[in-house]
């Protein structure tokens, strides 16, 4: 903390914020391009002082084209701004409550105060005169607005105070890339405060060193000791991960935080030590806690966080995190369309906050913000920020990281990081305000059309009751707000805004990463359709039209040129550039039209399928378009029965072979059917059986992505009109991968007849 902070009467634990009073009088810190002002600092003034008095001495300059001179505080100076912990500064602001991060902006006389609390408390206070009185603007990463004035004036008995609504404040979106857009917008980064960050079992413990020699440090899963987590009640792991941190501090002394959470993956200790605990306590959650808790008290001026996420996410009934312990919940399973207080897939979440509440004040919320199967997926979900943040601040929350794409780019993630910026230092900002100021700031006299085409997607969003799925996917909206009809208006909206900007070149390259989204839309929604104006090929699916080659390889060449201009682009959490993706799309059309004799014909199921990924539903399985690595879209998922699959071809047919294939993604808990069995039927109800295949359950551990076929000859029962095919999951996880309360998935995409 700095030398003011440690002046200041740290008396109330809410925001103060106090608007700049303004009497017919004001103050002229410059007039014509000059400027009598000197920036004054403590003498003994800290490294953020000093760069907060550099970086208003320039973007003064900038903006004015007066340069004030920086000199340390004499008791003599006169028409000064004075910066940070100065004698002045003590003297004005002693009476006043600044928090962690806070600041002042107070005039008294002729003079200006900037000063703040905590390390850089003083810079936020400067960014916010630089944007509030100089009228610069940092929308994005990259050069900031700077206007040009040669008088600059602010309001007599000036006497602005701020503090934030969250001690931790992360909006994870590209603008992480530019520091001064994180210290501009008064932000934190993961990556500089936590020395271990997310799931660190394996950090600490790694089952490379240790499993082999002591399988007894990791958990004990249905009889079975696996290395996937570890044993939370074992003193000697205990131990190891003190020794291990007591290292990772040495090394780096200026974390503040140190995660120990569970890995990623399913699984937890079972042992005679950890089942009493978890049963007592009612969740898994109670192991890591009294874990955690024993590691935290050998490091008391340390700061730990764990995730309550996945099988830890439910609060224990007893076990209290200790006093240096946050807990970091996440919202993983909500819906992005509403808020958390009117969607019924947060009800979970809002449950397990208020339990978790009842044991500690240290509660920090990973929250998420963009569809990570699809970076580049239109995602309008903004309207939503504002309540969220609010439902967070009324519950009391100390720390927020708002997840987005992280440095890689994202629909509208120029917006959103500026948007969730503002909110989390106030969520009682004006929504509506802030996004008029950055549309046409940042895309200038494009920003009505732009607002326009916001406006459209939302509505229509929720108009159709859309899917807002973290882990969707464009096809998701084929049906709602992303029906061809609605791509249509968009797009008519982003030509409009287009012309407005003329030949500028830098708003035509803002206007081109909108144009970026819905082209990745198109583009992805053409393997999902198939056939037909919006599909790969033509209706007749024997032959690609060339109206709709033509077509699609011009927007793929939009999509690669608008990709390589706005940089740093993946089409998913981790997924291919645009050039990767461009080239898979170029293979795709250069393939041969796949026949199916079965094309379109009548699919009827005995079990319904997964509607979370519902697509084109049982016809999936017959529109002759193969899935690919993405289980999000044409695939036809089945969860806790059997896919039992009847093919009505309205004919007889004489056929070689039936295939079929299944998508392998443990990490969705997507495996391969325990059995698949073909039949065939000339009348649908006499069926023969033409194979039944066993498949090996994955003994080892393997999470390779793959999708695997399975070829059945027909053989000499090669007439037939039905196909069914009874596909088996597996009745439980293979060991390596146990996932409590979860259930094994099928993903089928086509069942092929040639």
């Amino acid at each position: 903390m700095s030398v003011l902070g440690s002046r200041l009467l740290f008396l109330l634990a809410l925001v103060v914020s106090c608007q700049p009073f303004c009497n017919a009088q004001s103050i002229k810190l410059a007039d014509g391009g000059k400027s009598s002002y000197n920036i004054i600092i403590p003498g003994n003034a800290s490294e953020t002082e000093k760069k907060s008095a550099e970086v208003l001495q320039n973007y003064f300059q900038k903006v004015t084209g007066a340069r004030l001179d920086i000199r340390e505080e004499n008791g003599q100076n006169a028409a000064m701004i004075s910066i940070g912990s100065t004698k002045l500064a003590a003297r004005l602001l002693k009476a006043t409550t600044i928090r962690e991060d806070g600041y002042a902006i107070v005039s008294e006389g002729k003079n200006l105060v900037i000063a703040g609390a905590g390390t850089k408390g003083t810079l936020y206070g400067v960014y916010t005169f630089i944007e509030k009185y100089l009228g610069c603007r940092k929308w994005y990463t990259g050069p900031p607005q700077i206007p040009q004035s040669r008088t600059v004036s602010i309001p007599a008995n000036l006497s602005l105070y701020e503090n934030p609504a969250f001690e931790y404040r992360e909006a994870f979106f590209p603008g992480v890339r530019d520091q001064e857009y994180v210290d501009w917008h008064k932000l934190h980064q993961f990556t500089k405060l936590w020395g271990s960050w997310g799931d660190t079992y394996e950090k600490f413990v790694p089952a490379s060193v240790y499993f082999k020699s002591h399988p007894e440090y990791f958990g004990l899963v249905k009889g079975k000791r696996v290395p996937n987590q570890l044993c939370t009640s074992n003193e000697n792991v205990i131990k190891i991960i003190i020794d291990s941190l007591q290292r990772k501090m040495n090394a780096n002394p200026n974390a503040e935080y140190w995660s120990i959470s569970p890995n990623t993956g399913p699984g937890y200790c079972e042992c005679p030590l950890c089942a009493p605990t978890t049963a007592r306590e009612g969740s898994v959650a109670g192991n890591l806690v009294l874990m955690v808790n024993k590691i935290a008290a050998h490091f008391p001026k340390a700061k730990f966080t764990f995730l309550a996420h996945g099988y830890t996410q439910q609060a224990p009934k007893y076990a209290k995190p200790a006093s240096n312990v946050i807990v970091q919940l996440t919202s993983i399973e909500s819906d992005r369309l509403l808020p958390f207080t009117q969607s019924p897939s947060a009800e979970n979440f809002i449950k397990d906050l208020a339990n978790w509440r009842k044991l500690t004040d240290n509660i920090y919320i990973w929250d998420y913000c963009a569809q990570f199967t699809a970076y580049l997926a239109p995602f309008p979900i903004v309207p939503i920020f504002q309540p969220n943040l609010q439902f967070m601040k009324k519950n009391m929350i100390k720390g927020v990281l708002e997840q987005g794409s992280g440095p890689g780019y994202t629909d509208m993630g120029e917006l959103k990081g500026y948007v969730l910026a503002k909110l989390l230092w106030n969520p009682d900002v004006n929504v509506d305000q802030l996004i008029q100021e950055f549309t046409d700031g940042y895309y200038g006299p494009a920003g009505p059309s732009v607002r326009e085409y916001l406006s459209a997607m939302r509505n229509a969003a929720v108009k159709t009751h859309a899917i807002m799925d973290i882990f969707g996917n464009v096809a998701d909206g084929a049906n709602t707000f992303l029906s061809p009809k609605y791509l249509d208006q968009y797009n008519d909206l982003l030509g409009k805004a287009k012309k407005a900007v003329g030949s500028n070149s830098v708003l035509l390259q803002r206007i081109g990463a909108l144009q970026l989204t819905q082209d990745f839309t198109y583009l992805h929604q053409a393997r999902y359709y198939g056939k037909g104006q919006r599909g790969l090929y033509s209706n007749n699916a024997a032959s690609r039209s060339t109206v709709t080659q033509d077509t699609l390889q011009g927007v793929l060449k939009r999509f690669l040129d608008n990709g390589v201009k706005v940089g740093g682009v993946q089409v998913a959490e981790f997924g291919l550039s645009p050039g990767a993706y461009a080239a898979e799309e170029r293979k795709i059309l250069s393939a041969p039209v796949r026949q199916n004799m079965a094309m379109n014909a009548k699919v009827s199921l005995k079990f319904p399928y997964e509607k979370r990924f519902e697509g084109k539903g049982a016809a999936a399985l017959t529109d002759g378009v193969a899935g690919l690595g993405d289980y999000s879209y044409n695939w036809l998922h089945f969860k806790g029965h059997p896919m039992i699959a009847t093919v009505d071809a309205g004919k007889s047919l004489k056929a070689d072979s039936i295939q079929t294939s299944f998508l392998y993604n443990p990490g969705f808990n997507l495996f391969l059917p325990a059995s698949i069995k073909v039949e065939v039927s000339s009348n649908g109800t006499d069926y023969i059986t033409l194979q039944t295949i066993n498949v090996p359950e994955p003994v080892k551990i393997d999470r390779q992505v793959k999708l695997v076929p399975f070829k059945i000859a027909t053989g000499k029962n090669n007439r037939f009109r039905f196909i069914r095919v009874t596909a088996t999951p597996l009745s439980d996880f293979p060991d390596w991968a146990w996932a409590p309360s979860k259930t094994p998935v099928i993903a089928c995409d086509e069942i092929w007849v040639y």
